[in-house]
């Protein structure tokens, strides 16, 4: 069972700075980059995908941008459905970072 989240800006054409995003990531040395603007967890399940979307509701791993970012997807679980404490302490940090929640996608 896989739990999916995710971090917005609060309206669609507000964005964030890619890099500083991308950063804060690799910083942590929990994550290796998968192709552009894709991480995925080292020893726990999280992929983390960086996007510039035109809509909350219709996006996919395709849409990164280098420079902007407004859209970050979580996906996420262990074994048993809970969420590792790796993927709480990433989703902690880019919550802060960003001033934004964290949203549970339904």
């Amino acid at each position: 069972m896989y739990l999916y989240y995710c971090i917005h800006t609060k309206e669609v054409h507000f964005t964030w700075k890619t890099k500083m995003i991308e950063k804060c990531i690799e910083q942590t040395g929990m994550f290796l980059k998968s192709y552009e603007g894709n991480y995925e967890g080292i020893d726990f399940f999280c992929l983390l995908s960086l996007m510039k979307v035109e809509n909350w509701d219709s996006w996919n791993d395709k849409d990164y941008d280098c420079e902007q970012t407004n859209y970050i997807s979580i996906i996420t679980s262990d074994s048993r459905g809970n969420i590792p404490e790796q993927s709480i302490k990433i989703m902690k940090k880019l919550s802060k970072l960003l001033s934004e929640d964290i949203l549970l996608e339904s």
